[in-house]
């Protein structure tokens, strides 16, 4: 399983933050093939807390949770992202 940080350099390949984020931008209307891409480009035991609620989402549950949240409450939104900074550069 590939995970978002890149245990012998400690840092996040491109390529592996843009495929998670591209699943991010697709969470209102999650399939199995954006949730799988998130799962598989996040750490295992990544935590996301939502701002709306005091639930701490853990690991590649949460994410999954968070994606049937977010297309059962906010159907059809899309996430968008404009310039990403990257290493300084964008």
């Amino acid at each position: 399983m590939r995970r978002i940080v890149d245990e012998t350099e400690d840092h996040v390949s491109e390529a592996i933050l843009r495929r998670y984020l591209d699943g991010w931008t697709r969470i209102c209307v999650s399939t199995e093939d954006t949730v799988a891409a998130m799962i598989s480009s996040a750490h295992p035991d990544i935590r996301f807390a939502d701002v709306n609620s005091a639930k701490v989402h853990v690991g590649h549950d949460g994410l999954r949770a968070i994606c049937s949240l977010a297309t059962s409450i906010y159907d059809g939104a899309r996430i968008a992202y404009r310039d990403l900074l990257f290493d300084g550069f964008n």
